[in-house]
């Protein structure tokens, strides 16, 4: 996808969001953070071609399918444009808190756990959704 494909982005966001938008749909950089979901994403991005640079944060591998894993998100080399998260929903909250932090185009979160439980599930949902405040 190039930025003459991407679909407009509505105008009553700020310009910050609609930044944000269009790095998460095209991004430069991506990272993916996690451990089986990630093989199976770098599967797909190995058989569709993804252009960018693909970064891995994984704590407990070196490696990925070939590809070097960071620690950390705080290790990475790059502010990513756009993140894929396959971690568990408490892991997940603190994850887009950092990524907000840091300056993220956006995220794809692969995670169950939140509204969908009710009760506590709820509460991590409002959790979530405060943590991605500026993304």
């Amino acid at each position: 996808m190039n930025a003459h494909t991407l679909p407009s982005i509505p105008s009553r966001l700020s310009d910050k969001r609609r930044e944000n938008i269009r790095r998460l749909l095209n991004p430069r950089h991506l990272v993916l953070m996690g451990g089986r979901q990630v093989e199976y994403m770098l599967l797909n991005f190995q058989v569709h071609t993804f252009g960018g640079e693909i970064y891995i944060v994984n704590e407990r591998r070196e490696q990925i399918r070939g590809i070097k894993c960071y620690r950390s998100l705080a290790d990475l080399p790059v502010v990513p444009d756009a993140v894929y998260l396959g971690v568990n929903a408490e892991t997940t909250i603190a994850a887009v808190a950092e990524l907000n932090a840091m300056g993220a185009g956006g995220v794809i979160c692969y995670a169950s756990g939140f509204s969908e439980l009710g009760g506590i599930g709820i509460e991590r949902n409002r959790r979530l959704v405060e943590a991605a405040s500026r993304i």
